[in-house]
């Protein structure tokens, strides 16, 4: 995951001005200062790094809580110009599908964009108030995000079930249906 990550920004630049997210000509949210963000960034990786071997040292893994603080804070720490929320919804899936063995999608029409959006802009209210005051482990900014990324796995996984289930009952070949789902 480290190695997608720095293969994946080796190419983009960290943002050069102080940002502000802006949605409906309304302004969200203020980023942090330009200059910190090298330096919180490292830190990020250094995080996600040691949470990934002791995940995989202790066979003990939540993946959506994983999933859902990686994201949260790559989308509050917005490094890029460009692509902070791409980014960080390819490192929640990428983390979900190797940890949890599927994908999380979210802004499939105009509601569910913005009820995606209001989950990360709530977190974003806890993430500025814990930065710098609560240590990195025990901060719950992304735990609001990381029920709504449970509630839309569960979703899509049972939506996936249907799928599976229609396509055994109409005959289709290659479809082999063997557990029911299990529930979250």
């Amino acid at each position: 995951m480290v190695t997608l990550w720095r293969a994946s920004t080796a190419r983009m630049r960290w943002r050069s001005p102080t940002a502000s997210l802006v949605r409906r000509r309304s302004k969200v949210n203020t980023c942090m200062r330009a200059s910190a963000v090298p330096r919180y960034m490292k830190e990020l990786v250094e995080h996600l790094t040691g949470d990934i071997t002791n995940a995989e040292n202790t066979n003990e893994i939540d993946p959506y809580t994983l999933a859902a603080r990686y994201h949260h804070h790559s989308v509050m720490l917005h490094p890029f110009s460009d692509g902070n929320g791409r980014m960080s919804r390819i490192i929640l899936n990428v983390l979900l599908l190797k940890y949890a063995g599927h994908l999380s999608l979210f802004g499939s029409d105009n509601q569910d964009k913005d009820d995606y959006l209001a989950v990360v802009r709530r977190g974003g209210k806890v993430f500025h108030d814990e930065d710098m005051e609560v240590e990195f482990q025990k901060q719950t900014s992304h735990r609001g995000f990381a029920r709504y990324v449970l509630f839309k796995s569960k979703r899509s996984l049972e939506s996936m079930w249907g799928w599976a289930k229609a396509g055994k009952e109409k005959g289709q070949r290659n479809v082999q249906v063997t557990q029911e789902p299990v529930n979250v």
